[in-house]
């Protein structure tokens, strides 16, 4: 038998099986290094039975679930804040790229200024109504699999939103530009 597997059971010798220890015991009858390793243990152990530790202060679990709950509530707080954030740059980008499609929309137009207020407030409504629907959607995704990704790839994945966005918006500009022509 390999010198390690009896020091490994010099460290451990409370698990050892009635043959294990008859063989343990047989080799350091025989063995000087592991006999003096064996010294050396009971030695520190020893040392270890003397010392004096110190009790905690009373009220340390209380302190200690306090301090706790405060650091949950701050990770809490910040998750949060960095929610809100994120929904309310999404809404600016939304916003501004209707100001933009409208403020094109609203170049081009001939027509009366009331038809275009009131075809403004249609489209935002239904955009408002859309975003609505979006923001519902996106918090039961949130508040199912929220947890499960980590922050990188909710960053990327609302840069990627924000991306198609903009593509959405230029597209948008774009085929009202186009149906202007085709319907003057």
């Amino acid at each position: 038998m390999s010198h390690l597997q009896f020091e490994r059971w010099l460290l451990d010798s409370e698990g050892l099986s009635g043959e294990q220890q008859r063989a343990l015991e047989a080799h350091l009858e025989a063995c000087p290094r592991c006999r003096q390793m064996q010294a050396g243990m009971r030695g520190v152990e020893a040392l270890f039975g003397t010392l004096d530790l110190p009790e905690p202060r009373p009220g340390f679990a209380r302190r200690w679930e306090m301090r706790l709950d405060a650091y949950l509530r701050a990770e809490r707080d910040r998750r949060y804040r960095r929610q809100v954030g994120l929904s309310l740059f999404v809404l600016l980008v939304a916003v501004v790229g209707l100001a933009v499609v409208f403020t094109l929309q609203l170049v081009g137009v001939t027509a009366a200024w009331v038809d275009v207020l009131v075809g403004a407030l249609y489209r935002l409504f239904a955009v408002l109504s859309v975003l609505g629907a979006w923001q519902n959607l996106f918090s039961i995704l949130w508040k199912a699999i929220g947890h499960w990704i980590p922050p990188v790839l909710w960053g990327s994945l609302f840069a990627m939103a924000g991306a198609l966005s903009a593509l959405w918006l230029g597209w948008l500009a774009r085929w009202v530009t186009l149906s202007r022509r085709v319907s003057l």
